[in-house]
């Protein structure tokens, strides 16, 4: 009884995320040039040029260009090769990209819960990892409303925070220690 309430528990804040950013107006927050990842995306997507590419916006373009393929290859619209599809309705593409990135971080948000508790066997460090998303109203913004690396950050910092957690259970407690001490004097002498 112990274990389902528990992965009852750390099921309700992703389903949380997903049911509030599925069902967000992304039009209410725009700002970010999406259309410009469109874009970029669809000519990566066709094997053409990019005219500009530039961090942090290359990982949303590769993003794109994934998403758009996987879009039209499932479509029944193979009458019409991908570019002329996303240039005659780029705003579907735009929110699909949008949908498949709140589904993604939700899905991460779970894994995070779980493979935390799986770590950790805490329940409460579990729930936290997971809320830290919801802390920062600016973050859930990006999150819900834009394509942009914001969303893909957010990805990224959970599974970066998932692999230190099963790198400090297989590690010496020394060596994690060092290798702190190491990345700290690292980023301080570059900065």
């Amino acid at each position: 009884m112990k274990k389902v309430f528990l992965k009852t528990v750390l099921i309700i804040l992703p389903i949380v995320f997903l049911i509030i950013g599925l069902n967000f107006n992304r039009t209410w927050f725009s700002g970010d040039p999406e259309y410009a990842y469109l874009l970029n995306g669809v000519n990566i997507a066709t094997l053409h040029s990019v005219g500009h590419t530039d961090n942090p916006g290359t990982p949303v373009q590769m993003y794109s260009a994934v998403v758009l393929r996987i879009a039209h290859f499932l479509s029944s619209s193979e009458a019409i090769d991908l570019q002329t599809d996303v240039l005659q309705n780029p705003d579907q593409y735009v929110e699909l990209e949008r949908k498949v990135s709140v589904i993604l971080n939700s899905l991460m948000i779970l894994f995070l819960g779980f493979g935390s508790f799986l770590l950790l066997h805490n329940i409460w460090l579990s729930l936290i990892l997971q809320v830290t998303p919801f802390v920062s109203s600016n973050l859930l913004e990006h999150a819900f409303t834009k394509v942009s690396p914001e969303p893909l950050l957010i990805f990224t910092v959970m599974l970066l925070v998932l692999l230190l957690l099963k790198y400090s259970k297989e590690v010496d407690k020394n060596k994690i220690i060092s290798l702190a001490f190491c990345l700290y004097h690292w980023i301080w002498i570059t900065n």
